[in-house]
C-alpha cells in the first residue's frame, strides 16, 4: 500500500492539531485545579475568620458610635462614623471588618458598608483589655443622610428620637 504525500502531509497536521488540542486542554486543566484550591483556601479562611466573629463577638465591646459631619482638615464637610473599640478577651486582635447599616424608623437599611478596624496586613493590633478609638469615612452615603447630617450639626442637639439608627455587626477576625 503506497501512501501519497498529500496523505502523509493530512496525517501529520491531524496528528500535530490533535496534539495541541490535548496539551492546551491539560493546561487548561492544570490551571483550573490550581485556580480552585486557591478559591476553596480563601472561602475557608473567609469562613474561618466568619466564626471567630461570631464566637468573639461578645469580647468585643463597640461604643460611643456617633454618625455626623466631619469637621477636621482631612474629610472636612463629608459624613463620617466615629466610635471606640475595647478587646475584653485575653487575645490580640490582629484584624478586625465591622459591617454598619444605617436604618430608618421602620428598620430599612439605607446605607451599609464594610470596613476594617485593623488589617492583617498592618503592624498593629489592639492588645487584650486595650481600647482605640475609630474614624471611617461614608463613601457613597446618600445625599438623604447627608443633607440631614448636616442640618442636624447646624442646630442645638434636641432629646429627640434620632430617625438614623446605626446597626453594626463584626463580620471578620483573626486572632493572634
Amino acid at each position: 500500500m503506497i501512501i501519497k504525500k498529500k496523505s502523509i502531509l493530512v496525517i501529520i497536521l491531524s496528528i500535530l492539531l490533535i496534539s495541541l488540542v490535548l496539551i492546551t486542554t491539560l493546561i487548561g486543566y492544570y490551571l483550573y485545579l490550581n485556580w480552585k484550591e486557591e478559591n476553596t483556601k480563601s472561602a475557608y479562611l473567609t469562613s474561618l475568620y466568619e466564626l471567630n466573629a461570631k464566637l468573639y463577638a461578645k469580647y468585643i465591646s463597640i461604643t460611643s458610635i456617633l454618625i455626623k459631619i466631619d469637621e477636621e482638615e482631612f474629610f472636612k464637610g463629608k459624613p463620617i462614623i466615629e466610635g471606640r473599640i475595647k478587646n475584653t478577651s485575653n487575645k490580640k486582635i490582629r484584624s478586625l471588618k465591622l459591617k454598619i447599616s444605617l436604618l430608618d424608623k421602620d428598620g430599612r437599611v439605607l446605607y451599609m458598608d464594610l470596613f476594617y478596624l485593623l488589617r492583617i496586613d498592618s503592624y498593629s493590633y489592639l492588645a487584650p483589655n486595650d481600647a482605640i478609638s475609630f474614624k471611617h469615612l461614608l463613601k457613597n452615603c446618600p445625599k438623604d443622610i447627608t443633607s440631614y447630617l448636616k442640618m442636624k450639626s447646624r442646630f442645638a442637639k434636641e432629646k429627640k428620637k434620632d430617625p438614623i439608627n446605626v446597626a453594626y455587626k463584626i463580620e471578620e477576625l483573626i486572632l493572634e
